[in-house]
């Protein structure tokens, strides 16, 4: 959404062929499920941010998210501080439907 398809063709194959992620998914660790998550509130806080056609449906999802990586990563419950901010702020053209 930002930079457009090509770079973001570009980072997903750097990501994919990294030799870090691929070692850790050997490992029982929380980071990879944390990460899935973590991204996926970042992705639908930008999407919800750079279009204005945005749902109220979205911003339940980023919601459920947040606090799906709460539960794998207690740490996560700072990231509900400023995107709850951050979608309350936006939310205000939503209507009470």
């Amino acid at each position: 959404m930002l930079f457009g398809i090509r770079t973001a063709r570009l980072a997903a194959l750097a990501w994919i062929s990294y030799p870090l992620p691929l070692w850790l998914t050997k490992q029982p660790n929380t980071e990879l499920a944390f990460l899935v998550d973590f991204f996926g509130i970042v992705y639908l806080v930008f999407r919800i941010l750079l279009r204005e056609d945005s749902r109220a449906w979205l911003a339940f999802c980023a919601g459920a998210l947040v606090g799906a990586a709460s539960l794998i990563r207690p740490a996560a419950l700072a990231l509900s501080v400023p995107v709850g901010v951050t979608l309350f702020c936006k939310g205000r053209r939503w209507s009470t439907k």
